[in-house]
């Protein structure tokens, strides 16, 4: 009678360990799918400021030239 309430007691936590190592898993997946998404609009947002700047560098060419061309 002690085997079996120690095997049903060990039996209840492995399978409250499973649940847990699931559900740690499930939130570590969805952490992972934030930080991806964060990721991307940070690497988004940067890509967008440095095109900006080449923009800018750009313009600031063009008129340098045209001045010495005048």
């Amino acid at each position: 009678m002690a085997n079996e309430n120690i095997t049903k007691e060990l039996n209840k936590a492995k399978a409250h360990i499973e649940r847990a190592g699931e559900e740690a898993g499930e939130r570590l997946q969805e952490l992972s799918r934030k930080w991806l998404a964060e990721g991307v609009a940070l690497s988004k947002r940067a890509l967008d400021l440095g095109a900006e700047s080449l923009r800018r560098a750009a313009n600031s060419l063009d008129e340098a030239k045209s001045k010495l061309s005048n």
